[in-house]
């Protein structure tokens, strides 16, 4: 019985580890406070966990991806897993508001690079406007939202637009791939990765 317990924690316990998991020294860390926990805080954490936006998740691994390796053990050394279900529930929601806030500013910025980009796209200043959908295009990825997605696709559309221009051929092929990853009958998308195509002789390539 002892065994189908282990077991049971070992399972809830792979559920809340990010994609790609952790290194082994943060892994042994996080296992030693797992094991550590109570079947009520487990079953907590993984409901938190479950109930997170995909935003908060992407963010909770940028964090990770983007902290010092020694930092994050440290860290994770130092936190002490709550043992108030309630307190617990209150960190994960106030992590949930600052991944939203952090979206929303991400989201917004974008919004105001794309339209810097549109001014200098008109006024022929193509290698300006560029600079801003690229940016754009950074900020953009891994937010979820709808608009966030949107808002992505045309920032690409966008600088593949401006890398005509500039004779950017190769990157305008890939500017447009990206787009037609999640949308491959996009007529913008397929015209000018198209030209970009044929100004690189490969013309096969352009008709399909």
């Amino acid at each position: 019985r002892e065994r189908e317990r282990e077991e049971k924690r070992r399972e809830e316990r792979d559920t809340m580890m990010p994609p790609g998991g952790l290194d082994p020294e943060m892994m042994k860390v996080a296992m030693e406070q797992m094991r550590n926990m109570t079947p009520e805080q487990m079953q907590q954490m993984k409901e938190q966990v479950s109930n997170m936006s995909p935003e908060a998740m992407q963010n909770a691994m940028n964090m990770m991806k983007n902290t010092n390796p020694e930092d994050m053990r440290r860290q994770m050394r130092n936190t002490q897993m709550p043992t108030d279900p309630n307190v617990l529930k209150e960190q994960m929601s106030a992590f949930e508001q600052q991944s939203k806030a952090q979206s929303n500013y991400k989201y917004n910025a974008s919004l105001t690079l794309k339209q810097e980009g549109n001014s200098f796209f008109v006024a022929g200043k193509y290698g300006e406007a560029s600079e801003k959908y690229t940016r754009a295009v950074e900020n953009l990825k891994g937010l979820s939202t709808d608009p966030a997605k949107a808002l992505l696709k045309t920032c690409y559309l966008n600088n593949a637009a401006c890398c005509l221009h500039l004779k950017q051929y190769e990157v305008c092929i890939t500017q447009c791939s990206e787009v037609m990853k999640t949308e491959t009958s996009n007529l913008k998308a397929f015209y000018r990765r198209g030209q970009a195509y044929f100004h690189t002789n490969k013309h096969e390539e352009a008709v399909k």
